[in-house]
């Protein structure tokens, strides 16, 4: 399946770092990915996103999307003139939306799946109004469907063109179900994955934090007014004025609010409590360091800083953001639960984890608990659900996720050929080029040979002659072969002759690059002139050597020919060919 992921901007948030995560999974199952930034302007964070899949940066700022102006219309009290000039400004931005959409429609590529994943007036209009060719199409919603109909009426009339929703908290879904219903949108809420495990920890650093800051608290987060670090800075001095714990807060994220909230400290006489470290890629350092976590923000929606937090065995204390505090912590059952603006409250169950170590440690061990719930294993299998009761799973339908994982591990980037073990399949070929590919390449790859036949034994001693055993896998006959295709990473054929080669059409359908020997006529009917895989000679497997060789080390070309791979497969559509045979068959019958 190809997706495409739509982001508004591509800055240092928990969108963002969500969002790549998603993308992690997404590639692990097997889906090609492309993502687009609608914002030119972006962090250094682009990199962990490159990573990952191909990135195109548009310019569609959320000022630019006509349902933006009901924002405009809510905050503002406005009659008579004020009113006709919104509406000229609404059509001016459809208008100028038209222009936008003829600049920036993508043409070239085609998807089953587009999200988009910010959820923000931008990213939503540019799935909505097909700026991007998909089948189907989604939205992320980044907390409870009704809070962003408070915000603006203008994300429900794009929901209403999407029609497929994820959400991470069900909050006051009860009005949003009527609304859902009479426009046909699907609605599933699927909780945030947590995917930090990859990220190692420094010791020496963790140390030299501990020692340089004590048993400090964190907030990790962009510096601005919506997170209130404000009011994690006032518990601090209360901390200090009231209960006499002189406690270090470290603020890992910079933005915006940070001279005011410099001279706030520096106001309460606690500047040299309040350590201001900017953005970090290490964080986990800081985590695995910390004694306690906090969090004073108003609203969040599923804060990914909360499971970070909770992985690292990190105790927290946060204020009640709407939705996402009380979804993650319940109700205080998995951290302390605090009133929203209140820095009394927020420092007394500081101080309650700071000298009860019996409690925190009873937090973290609930905390490793409840962080299952977030496993990437558990997000997978939901996601696949939704998928498929949206109607973009395709031939996941049939798969077993399980067993494909098997066979990644086992085989890692494997090639695969499906076919008999017949001496009109020249496999030996194959076996050949795999000989010269780990010899004068130094690829030491693994062929899978699915299938069974008269020429097995044979094609046995020519492996042990060459001391291929690791690397030659004779896995027989299979049923599930489905899965040896969506696991494998390049699909190879060595016939000299294939009538029509169904193979190939399976192999192109999971979006497989293909290197084939100039079987006739089949070949060159499915692959064209090397326009949607790569035809070589036959008997030649230093040709074929090479190909391997150069699609393994060169990203570029490898993912140019999975994409056409897969748009070729699409010329092989079961009902299109039904359609023709049926009409054929008319034809030829219609005076008898």
């Amino acid at each position: 399946m190809k997706i495409a992921v739509v982001f508004d901007s591509m800055l240092w948030g928990g969108i963002e770092k969500v969002g790549i995560s998603y993308i992690k999974i997404f590639k692990e199952v097997g889906y090609q990915v492309d993502a687009y930034i609608l914002n030119p302007h972006t962090e250094s964070i682009i990199d962990e996103l490159k990573k990952q899949c191909n990135v195109q940066i548009l310019d569609l700022k959320r000022e630019d999307c006509p349902e933006n102006s009901w924002h405009v219309a809510l905050n503002h009290d406005l009659y008579g003139f004020e009113m006709c000039c919104l509406s000229i400004r609404y059509f001016w931005l459809v208008i100028k939306a038209w222009i936008k959409k003829r600049h920036y429609t993508i043409r070239d590529k085609k998807y089953d799946l587009a999200i988009a994943f910010s959820g923000h007036i931008s990213d939503l209009t540019f799935v909505a109004e097909n700026y991007i060719d998909a089948r189907y199409k989604m939205a992320w919603v980044h907390g409870a469907q009704y809070q962003y109909n408070m915000i603006s009426p203008g994300y429900f009339r794009l929901y209403k063109k999407i029609k497929n929703l994820v959400c991470l908290s069900d909050l006051c879904d009860a009005e949003c179900e009527k609304f859902n219903k009479k426009n046909n949108i699907k609605k599933r809420k699927i909780y945030n994955p947590c995917i930090i495990n990859s990220k190692k920890i420094n010791e020496d650093k963790v140390k030299a934090l501990k020692e340089q800051y004590g048993d400090f608290c964190l907030m990790v987060g962009r510096l601005a007014r919506d997170k209130d670090q404000a009011t994690v800075i006032r518990a601090i001095a209360i901390l200090k004025s009231e209960f006499g714990i002189e406690k270090k807060l470290v603020l890992v994220g910079d933005g915006e609010t940070r001279e005011s909230l410099m001279v706030l400290a520096d106001s309460l006489g606690i500047k040299d409590n309040i350590i201001f470290e900017g953005i970090q890629k290490n964080v986990q350092d800081y985590y695995s360091a910390a004694q306690i976590y906090t969090h004073a923000a108003p609203l969040e929606g599923l804060p990914t800083v909360f499971l970070e937090a909770m992985y690292y065995g990190l105790p927290i204390v946060s204020t009640d953001a709407v939705p996402g505090a009380e979804e993650i912590l319940g109700n205080s059952e998995y951290g302390i639960i605090c009133p929203v603006s209140n820095p009394h409250k927020l420092a007394e169950n500081i101080k309650l984890l700071h000298m009860n170590e019996e409690l925190r440690q009873n937090y973290i061990k609930k905390e490793f608990q409840r962080i299952r719930t977030f496993s990437p294993e558990k997000i997978k299998c939901d996601l696949e659900s939704y998928f498929n009761e949206v109607g973009c799973g395709g031939v996941d339908d049939c798969l077993n996720w399980q067993k494909i994982y098997e066979l990644r591990r086992k085989y890692d980037d494997f090639c695969l050929m499906v076919g008999r073990l017949a001496q009109d399949k020249k496999q030996e070929t194959l076996i050949y080029a795999f000989n010269i590919l780990k010899i004068k390449y130094g690829i030491d790859k693994k062929l899978v040979l699915l299938g069974d036949g008269s020429e097995r034994e044979r094609l046995n001693r020519i492996v042990s002659e060459l001391k291929l055993e690791k690397n030659i896998i004779f896995e027989g006959n299979h049923p599930d072969i489905d899965n040896y295709y969506m696991a494998a990473y390049l699909y190879l054929h060595s016939s000299r002759l294939e009538g029509f080669g169904m193979v190939y059409v399976e192999a192109m359908n999971f979006s497989l690059p293909i290197v084939s020997t100039d079987a006739i006529p089949g070949a060159r009917e499915i692959l064209g002139n090397n326009d949607f895989g790569i035809i070589c000679e036959n008997d030649n497997p230093d040709m074929i050597a090479k190909i391997i060789f150069e699609l393994y080390t060169n990203k570029k070309m490898y993912d140019c020919y999975s994409t056409k791979s897969y748009e070729r497969s699409r010329d092989f559509n079961v009902n299109e060919t039904k359609k023709k045979v049926l009409e054929y068959i008319s034809d030829i019958t219609k005076h008898v």
